[in-house]
């Protein structure tokens, strides 16, 4: 089957880019241009496409529903056969969908790509990088990179904005270069500035997030792939979310003075009954969960449902005990997979006088619930470490 496409179309990717790379805030509509832009050139020749993120646990984690809902919006259904996990076009190009972590091998196997998609590239780990690109060596073959930016040392920021590789076409859209951008997200792009300049930059101007030195864990945590031991000492928090806070659970262990976050799970607004999917998304074993001992009737729920755990004590100065025990590891590695743990590492400061400007030693209420989680699942720990030393003479550990 041949389409007789206006003669613009025909262009739509010079041959001298090997990567087109869009990346920028939200609602900026690069996923959507991205996809029918793949779609168009899937039916204007054969190819071969591959869609892959950093990890898949199942086809609607892919980009799947993003490229079947653009056919769909482009009247071009009867070109294509679209199954539950499969796309195909009817002159023979095929859609694969993959996780480059879930399965390193099958991404090293797959030949004769024309086109790698990769949206949600922010994920995307330096080792997965690694990976892919010699991977993808078809002659004439092209990567098409799209992603929001989280922080500047990430490792598809790095490679990209700021060691562009030759043959890159690297375009930064936004909300306001988006002709159709609904209404109600310039609102929200409104809304967002007047409350913080920061979290508009970030999150619809498309800028990495900064590390103030506001940041309480700012030079303290990297993030980085790790395999976790069989067994050790396992250590799992909860904190409980209602309403605006989302309810996050965390795992980490300790090992030679370094702190280790391995997974996470958590959500908003979750129902009661909903819990154990989530901690069993988490390898929890016989292991003791902690959780926020304000909340009793919650936990006394739980073990009835036949999990361990118990709550964590606190005390007058129970954050800031936390916050320097935190501090006190050589290291503390979280695994990309903690992707809110992450942020929060990323976003948690000390408060900071409007005035002076000066830092002062009071954490914020905000950006902390993953964080919090990780101070019950340590508290044992905490609550036996000696902590009477001001937590500001701790800072410069």
């Amino acid at each position: 089957m041949k389409l007789n496409f206006p003669k613009k179309t025909k262009g739509l990717f010079l041959p001298d880019y090997r990567y087109y790379v869009m990346y920028g805030g939200r609602a900026s509509g690069k996923s959507w241009a991205a996809a029918r832009a793949i779609i168009i050139m899937s039916l204007q020749s054969k190819i071969r496409v591959l869609c892959v993120r950093e990890t898949m646990s199942s086809i609607s984690h892919s980009v799947h529903k993003l490229l079947k809902d653009q056919i769909e919006a482009m009247n071009l259904t009867s070109y294509f056969d679209t199954t539950n996990n499969k796309i195909t076009a009817k002159n023979g190009s095929d859609f694969i969908f993959s996780g480059i972590r879930d399965d390193p091998a099958k991404i090293k196997s797959t030949e004769g790509v024309d086109v790698c998609f990769i949206e949600e590239a922010e994920s995307i780990s330096e080792t997965s990088w690694q990976i892919l690109i010699p991977t993808i060596r078809k002659p004439g073959s092209k990567f098409i990179i799209v992603f929001n930016p989280k922080n500047k040392s990430d490792p598809t920021y790095q490679r990209f904005v700021i060691n562009t590789p030759p043959k890159t076409w690297l375009q930064k859209i936004n909300y306001k270069d988006n002709p159709y951008c609904p209404q109600e997200a310039i609102n929200e792009a409104n809304y967002c500035r007047s409350i913080s300049e920061d979290d508009y930059q970030h999150i619809w101007e498309g800028n990495p997030l900064e590390l103030s030195d506001a940041i309480i864990f700012k030079g303290k945590f990297s993030v980085k792939e790790f395999d976790s031991p069989d067994w050790t000492d396992f250590l799992h928090g909860m904190d409980f979310g209602f309403s605006a806070d989302p309810t996050a659970m965390i795992r980490c262990y300790t090992k030679d003075g370094d702190l280790y976050i391995d997974y996470e799970a958590g959500g908003y607004a979750l129902d009661y009954s909903e819990y154990p999917d989530y901690m069993n998304s988490i390898p929890t074993g016989n292991w003791k969960w902690y959780a926020d001992c304000a909340y009793p009737g919650v936990i006394s729920g739980i073990h009835n449902m036949g999990y361990f755990i118990e709550g964590a004590k606190k005390w007058s100065g129970s954050v800031s005990d936390g916050i320097a025990y935190i501090r006190s590891f050589k290291n503390i590695f979280i695994h990309p997979r903690c992707e809110k743990t992450i942020e929060e590492f990323q976003k948690y400061q000390w408060k900071v006088d409007k005035v002076s400007g000066d830092i002062q030693p009071i954490p914020l209420d905000k950006d902390n619930h993953y964080i919090d989680a990780l101070r019950y699942a340590l508290s044992k720990y905490i609550e036996n470490k000696d902590t009477s030393l001001a937590m500001w003479e701790k800072l410069g550990n």
